[in-house]
Formats: structure tokens, sequence, C-alpha cells
């Protein structure tokens, strides 16, 4: 398990994350399916339990600034590059 903790939620630590991939041109959001230890006891279970989740350097949340960090260390793999919207790139 990871020692990344929502502060607002003390008893809830991520527990895995994957799938991460660059949310904008300028390499400053990454989205990516975050599985947390508060989803289960809200029913959240589809996916196994995995949710989108956006993280961004800057983020007002201190957990989402580590799990950006974390992404662009590769912990959760290799972050796949962006692509546009298709209503944006053509």
């Amino acid at each position: 398990m990871s020692d990344i903790v929502i502060k607002s939620l003390p008893d809830s630590k991520l527990i895995g994350a994957k799938n991460p991939r660059w949310g904008d041109a300028d390499k400053t959001t990454i989205f990516i399916e975050c599985k947390f230890s508060h989803y289960e006891t809200i029913g959240e279970t589809a996916n196994d339990g995995y949710l989108p989740f956006t993280a961004k350097g800057d983020d007002p949340e201190e957990h989402g600034r580590l799990i950006f960090e974390k992404a662009k260390a590769g912990d959760y793999g290799t972050i796949a590059d962006y692509v546009a919207p298709s209503h944006l790139s053509g």
C-alpha cells in the first residue's frame, strides 16, 4: 500500500494507480486511474475500484501533487502521450 494519504480523509490511503496519460500538451496534468481505500466503503467497486483521477503538479491537494510526481517518476507505469480531443484537432 502507498504512503499517500488524503488529508481530509485520514483513514483513506492510495491503494494503487495505473494507466497514466498526459492530460494536456504542456504536460501539467496527468489523467490516471486511482484506487483509494475509502472507495469500497462508499460503494465504488466498478473497474475493480479504480476511478479516474486528475493529478497536477500544482494541485491544491497534497495527495494530488504526490500522485503527479510519482506518476512522472514512472511509479505507475509509462505515461501515455497526450491526445487532443477530436473536436480540437481537426
